[in-house]
């Protein structure tokens, strides 16, 4: 007795793998021997080799099938006049001809006749001027400061005679004696940094800084000041450079010694001239003589910052 099988339908769905053409490109994939893959955009397919990429792999074509047979010819076109209206535009384009030479100018026309003018309308009277107002009070006159900054005394020879400062101030021309201040920048005397004394007040005659006589190391001395009175501000500037004298003369034959004087008490070569007071002389820093706790009132102290 034969024996019945039974049929079992089964549903199945089979996907290849699929890319864009321009994905499968750049695609390190190398699809198995045997797998089908397809481009998704154009639906051409491949097999693959198990060795090589995707674009790599020819695409998967049948043999050329062999010529179809010849279709029936279609009937001749007619014979004759080829009508403009069945033309295409490009044909009736290729059927111009070259354009010819301009002709010559018509005749002018006759003017016509020009238009009235419209009448002007009259101008309105002119309007009254008001009247002038009275001229405003004179305005206060502005004022002038000027200054200008001296130094009295000598610098030869790398030494100094007592030397002062003093400033000469005028205010819309007059000389003033008092009521105003100075700002005081000085430097020199081997100190090439400015140093400075704000807000100082000249005696009546102008003074207000001094040096006493004494051997210095630089070359010059400069001054500048900023002068304030009222509100108004005023500057002058000034310099004191050391004058060398010229060459020294031939030295004459020596003349016989003269008797030996009395040797002077160290220290006592500086002499007060309004006293005949011998005094001492003391030379440094600002630093050092502020430090300086008893000033005596028979020493010369200077200083330099």
């Amino acid at each position: 007795m034969a024996e019945t099988i039974s049929a079992e339908i089964v549903s199945a769905v089979l996907q290849m793998k699929r890319m864009t053409k321009e994905q499968w490109k750049t695609s390190q994939y190398i699809p198995r021997e045997g797998e089908p893959v397809c481009e998704s955009d154009t639906g051409f397919m491949k097999v693959g080799d198990g060795t090589h990429r995707f674009p790599d792999l020819r695409y998967l074509t049948g043999p050329q099938g062999p010529q179809g047979a010849q279709g029936v010819p279609g009937p001749p076109g007619r014979d004759g006049v080829v009508t403009f209206e069945n033309l295409s535009q490009a044909q009736r384009n290729s059927l111009k001809g070259d354009r010819g030479e301009p002709g010559p100018p018509g005749p002018q026309g006759i003017p016509g006749p020009r238009g009235a003018d419209g009448a002007r309308g009259a101008t309105g009277p002119a309007g009254n001027t008001g009247p002038i107002g009275p001229a405003g009070p004179t305005g206060e006159r502005g004022h002038s400061l000027t200054a200008n900054v001296r130094i009295e005394g000598n610098y030869r020879n790398g030494v100094n005679s007592q030397l002062y400062v003093i400033a000469d101030v005028y205010y819309d021309g007059e000389r003033l004696n008092s009521g105003y201040t100075v700002d005081f920048y000085y430097r020199g005397f081997g100190n090439n940094n400015w140093t400075s004394q704000l807000n100082q007040r000249p005696d009546a005659n102008g003074k207000f800084a001094q040096w006493s006589s004494a051997q210095r190391s630089g070359g010059y001395l400069e001054i500048y000041i900023v002068v304030t009175y009222q509100g108004i501000k005023a500057a002058a500037s000034t310099r004191l450079d050391n004058v060398q004298d010229g060459a020294r003369g031939a030295t004459g034959e020596r003349g016989p010694a003269g008797p030996q004087g009395v040797t002077g008490a160290a220290g006592q070569n500086i002499i007060n001239q309004r006293t005949g007071q011998p005094m001492k002389y003391w030379v440094g820093s600002k630093a050092e003589f502020d430090a300086i706790s008893n000033k005596d009132a028979g020493t010369v102290y200077d200083y330099y910052a």
